[in-house]
């Protein structure tokens, strides 16, 4: 599959901690919600940025795509 195929995909961005995660959510503010917790679980500062994924050549800082645990 390509990341091309997907929807609902967002990218979260932490400028204090100059990182970004590629998210699959429902919508902007479950992105957002994925981002916090993320950065929580990961001890990062600072808010997350959350904008809709347009750029193929985005270069993201883990190689894996952030979602809802659903727990």
């Amino acid at each position: 599959m390509k990341i091309t195929d997907l929807n609902n995909l967002y990218v979260g961005y932490n400028k204090d901690e100059d990182f970004r995660i590629l998210i699959c959510a429902l919508d902007v503010q479950e992105a957002h919600e994925i981002a916090a917790e993320y950065g929580s679980d990961g001890g990062f500062e600072g808010d997350w940025e959350i904008s809709k994924f347009t750029d193929i050549d985005q270069k993201f800082d883990c190689d894996y795509v952030v979602t809802y645990s659903g727990e």
